[in-house]
């Protein structure tokens, strides 16, 4: 996926049991899962439960 500068993206939940993993290769990213928000630099990386409401 690719972001533009203070792009926003909003999914539903997925199927149970799916997770995702996000990779942050340049800029800042700060991402809210289920009430916890991080925020991500070049060379950070999540992996979340995309079965739940985003933040």
């Amino acid at each position: 996926m690719r972001l533009k500068p203070t792009g926003h993206e909003d999914a539903d939940p997925h199927l149970p049991g799916t997770r995702e993993n996000l990779a942050v290769v340049s800029g800042r990213v700060e991402i809210g899962i289920n009430g916890a928000t991080s925020q991500l630099r070049p060379g950070d990386a999540i992996v979340f439960d995309a079965d739940v409401w985003p933040h």
